[in-house]
């Protein structure tokens, strides 16, 4: 069993490298079962292959500070003792910062936690100029994984489950089971540490893991050949409808175009010509064209792919409408009554320029401090520490001044701000509390918090 974890790893990632290429791979490494055994297993036949390996692990600070230095230490020491030795990256993530980034995007503590460790990987593998980030999921992730997005009402690409390869990132153990996992490491005495939140029931993973599949395993032997089953026949649907699409949009040449503004148009009857699946795609086409990221409901979606040219549709800060043989597909004018908020929101963890749907905000470092910049202001805000969080405002947002609190809504009232200034200023946030409003860029004043 231990030595079929080899053989696994060994070919998928044949299936993905060149052979006789030297590639330069990170390896993240948590210090659990999962990644010690990728870890130890890439080390094992890289003596076959001669690639550069290196290890990144990432210090969450979500747990008591010893135990969570705890880990990075021992993959630091792990990484030393292998012969040859791996070099190992540290990434600290500030503590505090995944409970911020959880209560602004409001997906829970592990959706925060995943953000902050995938840019820790991200910034590690520009530093050793890595061609591939490597992750230990497995074959028990995977099912947790189809699971989780089945009852979340996921799309059909996203239950298909984890792929392979996406990018630049691989998984050479997802076709390996948690036991198989274990055995491998207990044959050649390696010890690994358990992290004490994967036994904690308010995540969703893990309520998965120790209450819905042991019920499964129970009630349903064998489930997870059904699964497997039922998976790759919707997934077999789904690359066709994929596949069919494609090809009628290029023999066509029928794609979205720019119309106008930040809009996008295309051929209304060759929208219409369509059944559901693929007009639900070509939605799903102009959102990503948009680049609107935020979650669409799915209702909102059947809603915009059924459309039947009589009346504009506006949904979930979307809008659609026919103008002659057009379908014209854009976001909702904030201006417009009972429209749905679009918002945004900035994540800042160092310096440069950052995208965002009112302009590009320049992060620069001076000597009292960070400060924002946004066109057509030239002073910009600050000082602030980093990290920070630049957004658009929310009700309840609060400002601290002489005497005590004053809502921002209410400041925004003195103010005489109109609504598309409203939903637009830079609301300034750092470790959960509102430090400033950035109203300069829009001809008003910048208001520090007096706790600034």
């Amino acid at each position: 069993m231990a030595d079929s974890l080899l053989d696994a790893v060994l070919q998928n990632l044949s299936s993905i490298l060149k052979v006789k290429k030297t590639y330069r791979l990170l390896i993240a490494v948590s210090g659990g079962a999962d990644s010690l055994a990728l870890l130890t297993a890439l080390h094992t036949i890289n003596t076959d292959f001669n690639h550069r390996l290196f290890v990144v692990t990432v210090n969450h600070n979500i747990r008591e500070k010893n135990e969570t230095k705890a880990d990075a230490d021992f993959v630091s020491s792990f990484c030393a003792h292998l012969q040859p030795p791996v070099p190992c990256i540290v990434k600290t993530i500030p503590a505090g910062s995944v409970k911020e980034l959880a209560s602004i995007r409001k997906t829970g503590t592990e959706d925060a936690a995943r953000i902050l460790r995938y840019r820790a990987f991200e910034e590690a593998a520009i530093e050793v100029s890595a061609d591939f980030i490597l992750t230990a999921h497995n074959k028990n992730d995977m099912y947790e994984t189809i699971l989780m997005r089945l009852f979340q009402g996921g799309s059909p690409k996203s239950i298909a489950g984890i792929p392979l390869v996406r990018g630049k990132y691989l998984r050479p153990l997802l076709t390996v089971e948690r036991a198989s996992i274990e055995a491998f490491l207990r044959q050649r005495n390696i010890f690994w540490r358990e992290d004490k939140t994967n036994f904690e029931q308010v995540y969703l993973r893990n309520k998965i893991r120790h209450t819905l599949i042991p019920v499964l395993h129970s009630v349903f032997v064998g489930w997870q050949s059904g699964l497997d089953t039922a998976i790759a026949r919707i997934k077999a649907d789904s690359d066709y409808c994929d596949t069919l699409l494609e090809k009628k949009q290029k023999k066509a040449n029928k794609f979205w175009q720019k119309y106008r503004d930040a809009s996008l148009s295309l051929d209304y009857a060759f929208f219409t010509s369509f059944p559901l699946p693929l007009r639900i795609r070509l939605i799903q086409q102009a959102c990503n064209l948009l680049e609107i990221h935020k979650r669409i409901p799915f209702a909102s979606i059947q809603r915009l792919a059924l459309y039947s040219g009589k009346k504009t549709v506006q949904t979930s800060g979307i809008k659609l409408f026919r103008e002659k043989d057009l379908l014209i597909f854009s976001k909702a004018d904030t201006h417009i009554a009972h429209s749905q908020k679009m918002g945004y929101l900035l994540w800042i963890e160092k310096t440069g320029n950052y995208k965002s749907p009112i302009g590009i905000f320049e992060i620069r470092k001076k000597s009292t401090g960070i400060f924002i910049f946004l066109n057509p202001d030239y002073e910009g805000i600050g000082p602030f520490p980093l990290p920070l969080c630049i957004r658009s405002w929310l009700e309840g947002d609060m400002l601290t001044i002489k005497g005590g609190k004053k809502s921002i809504k209410k400041l925004f009232t003195e103010w005489t701000v109109s609504l598309a200034h409203k939903e637009n200023m830079p609301i300034i946030e750092v470790r959960g509390t509102v430090r400033a409003i950035y109203g300069k860029p829009f001809g008003y004043k910048n208001r520090f918090s007096e706790n600034n």
